[in-house]
């Protein structure tokens, strides 16, 4: 099979390796389309050492497939079988060399239903289902601070997590959701996807703007703000915190999908006063996957939209190049029909 490998900062290439068999419990997913995230793209810029990629990786965790051979234990599924990959646990931790999204196989380890492999619906196409491991991380995002149909929600940063989440929320009933960015085609297709969208600007600016869209409520730090529920950081800026400490009511949530890169001071005061509630929200579980899937079927969304860029394996590096550049790219993905 043809697996591209990780060497280091921008080198890739596209080795021949031998095609894993099953054995066991374990199963062999033949890979149809194969999502490039920001950590792949941050291994590639920057190096993989953060992203748990090294040099002679196979790499790549976004990926649906169709299963084409099975160990002899294997009791849930049947040659065929099309298929979502957890990549949380499709290989077992302690593997010296895990496969990944970016091979022509991969070899799923103690295969189980709904833990990490989950089934497609047949009205589910492979174009479509590419976007279940972000959007479940979208998902995950606004399920962690219960987000409900009757919250108000503000997202910053307009990327692949941050439309996700955008996607899911809405999914939730959620009306007239904001989101936040600095860039403007982005914030289009914001739009696109239903959120009232905002062009980053200074706090104060961003409060008055917040209270006209939600209401006034207030703040025993900051006085009056608006009645937002909800703030999701999928952009990962240094800012965040100190935004959301400045906007927030007293008793709103903080869900932090993004990855920060450089620690945060939280101001212990701000928090008793305003009884900030801040918290992690880390990758997804089965019912966020589950509920991806489901939405996604149920074709209500335009969060397929996002996909701006296919490229074929033979050429990765240049797909690679492409989901580097954000004024060019949203979601770059595999496809291996091509």
């Amino acid at each position: 099979m043809q697996s591209v490998i990780f060497n280091g900062i921008r080198d890739v290439d596209l080795t021949m390796k031998p095609v894993p068999t099953p054995e066991g419990g374990d199963v062999l997913v033949k890979v149809k389309k194969a999502g490039i995230c920001g950590t792949d793209v941050a291994a590639y810029k920057y190096g993989g050492e953060h992203a748990s990629i090294q040099a002679g990786d196979e790499f790549g965790h976004e990926m649906v497939g169709e299963i084409v051979s099975l160990g002899k234990d294997v009791s849930q599924f049947k040659e065929g079988d099309r298929v979502f990959v957890n990549p949380q646990y499709f290989q077992r931790m302690d593997t010296k060399h895990r496969g990944g999204a970016f091979s022509e196989y991969v070899l799923v380890h103690d295969a189980k239903l709904d833990f990490n492999l989950f089934m497609l619906p047949d009205n589910l196409s492979y174009d479509d289902a590419v976007l279940i491991e972000p959007f479940s991380v979208g998902i995950h995002g606004k399920n962690i601070p219960n987000v409900t149909a009757d919250s108000k929600v503000v997202i910053f940063g307009s990327g692949t997590i941050g439309l996700s989440a955008l996607t899911g929320v809405i999914a939730s009933g959620v009306k007239n959701p904001v989101l936040t960015d600095i860039d403007p085609k982005r914030l289009k297709t914001a739009e696109e996807l239903g959120a009232t969208t905002y062009l980053t600007s200074t706090d104060s600016e961003f409060n008055d703007f917040l209270i006209g869209h939600f209401g006034e409520s207030f703040s025993m730090i900051r006085g009056s703000v608006s009645d937002a529920d909800v703030y999701i950081d999928c952009a990962g800026a240094p800012t965040i915190y100190q935004s959301y400490s400045n906007l927030a009511k007293n008793g709103a949530y903080l869900s932090v999908v993004a990855s920060h890169h450089k620690d945060n001071l939280v101001n212990f005061k701000d928090l008793m006063w305003g009884e900030q509630k801040i918290v992690g929200s880390f990758m997804y579980n089965t019912n966020d996957i589950k509920e991806a899937i489901q939405i996604l079927s149920d074709g209500k969304t335009k969060i397929t939209s996002i996909i701006t860029q296919k490229y074929p394996q033979s050429q990765a590096k240049e797909a690679l190049e492409i989901a580097s550049d954000t004024s060019q790219s949203i979601k770059v993905v595999i496809d291996y029909d091509l």
